[in-house]
């Protein structure tokens, strides 16, 4: 698979993600639209390099999973639009209790990237 987006069930991709069944049960709802983005090089690629961004089109609220959000609390986590033009779609995140490294404690973690629209490109953004 190259770099970008494609169009697919939250969860086959929520599977694959996470390497497990944990998912099974869940049914993606009808009117969701599903992306599974593979990040291209980054700012400082701490965002994992593969991430879901769920729309929902009701509401257009988004929301965003990765293997480290799975980690941490298990369901998507909703995602602040910055940006959602006809070109791009730009998104943050903060997760709060983020485990720091060596176990000391927990730190928060502000994440955002960028959506390439015409390309369906996805990267990292400061």
């Amino acid at each position: 698979m190259t770099n970008g987006l494609r169009l697919m069930s939250a969860v086959v991709v929520a599977m694959a993600l996470v390497g497990s069944d944990a998912w099974a049960k869940t049914q993606p709802k009808a009117a969701e639209q599903v992306y599974d983005c593979r990040m291209t090089t980054g700012s400082s690629n701490l965002i994992p390099p593969r991430i879901l961004i769920i729309r929902n089109l009701a509401t257009n609220e988004i929301k965003v999973l990765d293997g480290l959000i799975y980690t941490i609390q298990k369901d998507p986590m909703p995602a602040k639009v910055k940006v959602d033009s006809a070109s791009r779609l730009e998104l943050g995140w903060t997760i709060r209790k983020l485990p720091l490294t060596g176990g000391d404690g927990d730190g928060t973690g502000i994440f955002a990237l960028t959506f390439i629209k015409g390309d369906l490109s996805v990267h990292e953004s400061i």
